[in-house]
This record gives C-alpha cells, structure tokens and sequence, in this order.
C-alpha cells in the first residue's frame, strides 16, 4: 500500500515545508507591478485549467480501458 507521503505532489510538498499559506506564497512571486497576478486571475477565470483536468481524466480512463482489453489477450 502505498502512503500518503509517496503521493504528495512537490507543491504540496513545498507548500508544506515553507510554513506559509499557499497564498503568501502566490504573493512573494508576483512581481510588484502585477504582472503575474494580472495572468493568474485571466487563467483562474478561464476553462483552460477545467481543459487540462478533462483532458487528464480521458486520458486516464482510457488508459483504463486498454488496460482491461489487454488482460483479456
């Protein structure tokens, strides 16, 4: 079995060790004109991060499928 340590991702991770809210952390990497967060906001309002989870999520399930198809060969 696997534990909740392997799966971490390193923004978890990273998060973690800092000690900081995840937003402080969006904070000290904007830069002081806005840039950044200018583009954050565009994306957070997009679907392009909703795209990237459907696209993952059919890749996976069909992953799945040829999974179960090779075990009938």
């Amino acid at each position: 079995m696997f534990s909740a340590e392997f799966v971490k991702n390193p923004q978890q991770k990273f998060v973690e060790q800092s000690g900081k809210h995840p937003a402080e952390l969006l904070d000290i990497n904007n830069s002081a004109g806005g840039v950044c967060i200018t583009a954050q906001h565009k994306l957070d309002k997009s679907s392009f991060s909703a795209g990237i989870e459907n696209a993952v999520l059919a890749a996976v399930k069909r992953t799945k499928e040829l999974g179960k198809q090779n075990k009938g060969d």
